[in-house]
């Protein structure tokens, strides 16, 4: 994953629509959520560096990059470059 920095997500909370539409489109039937603002309700409160839950996101050119797997990703932990 050449290019892509790994951050805490309460340092780009801007990138928290974007990460939640991903995750919505995704794993809506798996989390039960009825739109992208319960995953965005939810990622907020992974806003942390010093206790959990803690999310982390990835960033290339100033833009995050799209989750990676349902285990991780479903919780908003997580984020990898879109292929």
């Amino acid at each position: 994953m050449r290019g892509v920095q790994i951050s805490y997500l309460i340092d780009y909370p801007e990138y928290i629509p974007q990460l939640a539409q991903w995750l919505f489109e995704q794993w809506d039937s798996i989390l039960g959520e009825k739109t992208p603002e319960a995953r965005i309700k939810k990622l907020k409160t992974h806003m942390n560096r010093d206790k959990l839950p803690i999310a982390r996101c990835g960033e290339s050119a100033r833009r995050p990059t799209e989750p990676i797997d349902s285990s991780v990703a479903a919780h908003g932990a997580f984020c990898r470059i879109k292929r």
